[in-house]
């Protein structure tokens, strides 16, 4: 999956070029999304880049605290907190949300895992199905 779009062998900003998945014990499903900064290192240095793995989230709201915010999926960790490198260095980021993304790009300063919009409603979906089935995370 890794290189099956943009440049090979490099991690690319501005395309949904990474996989989210939800996986319960009667569902798979995968789709395309996006877990970097719209930032380059060289731009703005020390921005979290998700790390890969398996990560919980609970239903909440992206961009909590403005009256624009809207629903969104947040780390069910404690202190929302997740794994993330920082200029290639191991760190931890908060409240690395998965929302909504645009249609034709990926802009965010990199705390979130964006899904294209259709994609993102597709999503909530699934997830809003299996929760009182299978649990709140």
């Amino acid at each position: 999956y890794r290189d099956s779009m943009g440049e090979v062998g490099k991690n690319d900003r501005g395309i949904y070029d990474d996989a989210m998945f939800v996986i319960a014990p009667d569902f798979f499903g995968s789709w395309n999304a996006n877990t970097d900064p719209s930032y380059s290192d060289k731009q703005k240095p020390d921005v979290a880049v998700l790390s890969p793995g398996v990560h919980l989230y609970r239903k909440g709201k992206h961009k909590i605290a403005s009256p624009l915010g809207y629903a969104a999926f947040r780390p069910a960790t404690p202190n929302e907190e997740l794994p993330v490198t920082r200029s290639g260095k191991p760190s931890f980021g908060v409240a690395i949300n998965i929302h909504k993304g645009g249609v034709n790009g990926t802009s965010s300063l990199g705390n979130a895992k964006r899904v294209k919009s259709h994609d993102g409603k597709e999503i909530a979906q699934v997830i809003s199905w299996n929760l009182p089935v299978y649990g709140k995370r």
